[in-house]
């Protein structure tokens, strides 16, 4: 009897034994799984807003941007545009302070230091240009001289770049070590007892579930994409500020464009010079109530080529909506050929009703 005893409370103790580390591997995998979840989403929104703070500050210094635009006034001498500047290099400088918390080395800090610098000059030259103009209206040094070397900035935003890509690839190292110390953990449940098996089971299935969807997916988008490109016309998508987001090898023909060209392009650039200032009203007009527009209810419109060129074209649109903005769909079709047919066939009637009016007053004089 203890002997049977003795044999029960042992194997009792091994369940109980087996069953707390069951528990416990149970306990650990849904720990590490939460935590490596926790700080995925927390290194991914710093990511986001780090990446979208450094694009703020990009875009005070590339095309368009306010450094690009004093420096294009400053060399044209076009100071009334010295106005629309003013509390731009403000928040330039703004821009930078923000993104110091997402700065951590020495370097990234004097790299932003170097950009407030550059940006600090600018805002003295813009204020003692905008001081004469205002007063003398007009400026009396040469831009030459007021120039400010942008090459530190330009570093400067290298370094940025590249200490943010380092950073994402340290925390997707360090969510691939979390991973693979979770899937070390499943294995060894699954050398342990068959309620890890059938977890594992579970797993793998929704794991392959998950990747069949995402397969599927993938095909969809590449098919969309397919799609896009065999589409005989050209097609082109732009947000309600203007900006182009994605058009097709049929617009890169006929606008003559080059992807990257294209992307720093604004749906007016598009357009003949006569047409633009009042396009800007109407894409303002459409976005606040987007409908579809057939091409065969339209005018007959003009584009212009990077060559200058206008093209005689038909234009629907179209509109989605992407992370809850409207996006415009534009497509585009070249009608110059038919134009010229069009063109020939009036004229050979006119030809034709001119010929058959004389042959009228001759009938008539021979009538006589």
């Amino acid at each position: 009897m203890k002997s049977f005893k003795s044999k029960e409370l042992i194997i009792t103790f091994a369940a109980l034994t087996i069953c707390c580390a069951v528990l416990a591997l149970g306990l650990s995998i849904a720990f590490k799984i939460q935590e490596a979840q926790v700080n995925w989403n927390k290194a991914t929104e710093t990511d986001t807003r780090a990446t979208a703070a450094l694009s703020n500050i990009q875009n005070h210094l590339g095309y368009g941007g306010t450094l690009y635009k004093f420096r294009n006034a400053l060399l044209h001498q076009q100071y009334s545009e010295f106005s629309s500047l003013k509390g731009s290099f403000s928040k330039f400088q703004q821009s930078i302070h923000y993104y110091q918390q997402f700065a951590h080395s020495p370097s990234e800090k004097n790299a932003l230091a170097l950009l407030n610098n550059v940006a600090s000059q600018y805002q003295t030259k813009f204020e003692l240009i905008h001081t004469q103009v205002q007063q003398e209206n007009t400026f009396n040094q040469g831009s030459q001289q007021l120039l400010i070397e942008d090459k530190p900035a330009i570093q400067a935003i290298a370094l940025l770049e590249s200490s943010l890509a380092i950073r994402r690839n340290s925390i997707k190292s360090m969510t691939d070590a979390s991973f693979s110390n979770v899937v070390n953990q499943l294995t060894l449940g699954i050398l342990i007892i068959p309620a890890i098996v059938l977890f594992a089971i579970a797993l793998v299935v929704f794991l392959r579930k998950l990747t069949s969807i995402n397969q599927r997916l993938n095909d969809t988008h590449r098919s969309l994409d397919a799609l896009f490109e065999a589409v005989p016309d050209a097609i082109i998508t732009a947000n309600q500020h203007g900006q182009l987001l994605r058009v097709n090898k049929q617009a890169l023909d006929l606008f003559g464009y080059s992807q990257q060209e294209f992307s720093e392009l604004n749906i007016e650039a598009l357009m003949p010079n006569r047409f633009r200032q009042a396009h800007t009203s109407y894409r303002d007009s459409y976005f606040k109530q987007p409908s579809p527009r057939a091409m065969e209810n339209s005018n007959t419109l003009h584009i212009i080529n990077k060559s200058g060129d206008e093209i005689p074209v038909e234009i629907s649109l179209s509109n989605t909506k992407e992370n809850g903005e409207y996006i415009a769909v534009a497509t585009i079709r070249d009608i110059s050929v038919r134009k010229e047919q069009e063109s020939i066939i009036q004229a050979s009637q006119t030809r034709l009703a001119e010929a058959q009016r004389i042959a009228k007053a001759r009938q008539l004089v021979n009538q006589l």
